[in-house]
């Protein structure tokens, strides 16, 4: 799989820890909100961290796609 495709998966994934975490607020149940709170916080972040391992570039790839200056 290349980078760009495992940015988006982790991107969708990010965006689902986020709806995991806001369950609670939107079912109006709080009974298990605790357990919702912290498995969307903890998919959202991890995945958010991944997401931003994979955007970064390698900087020598970046300076050999550089267009040299005239």
């Amino acid at each position: 799989m290349s980078k760009c495709t495992l940015r988006y998966i982790f991107t969708i994934l990010m965006y689902a820890g986020i709806f995991v975490f806001l369950i609670p607020y939107i079912s109006g149940k709080t009974s298990a909100a605790m357990i919702f709170l912290i498995a969307g916080v903890g998919i959202a972040v991890g995945c958010g961290l991944m997401r931003c391992y994979f955007s970064e570039s390698d900087p020598t790839e970046q300076h050999l796609s550089s267009k040299p200056l005239p």
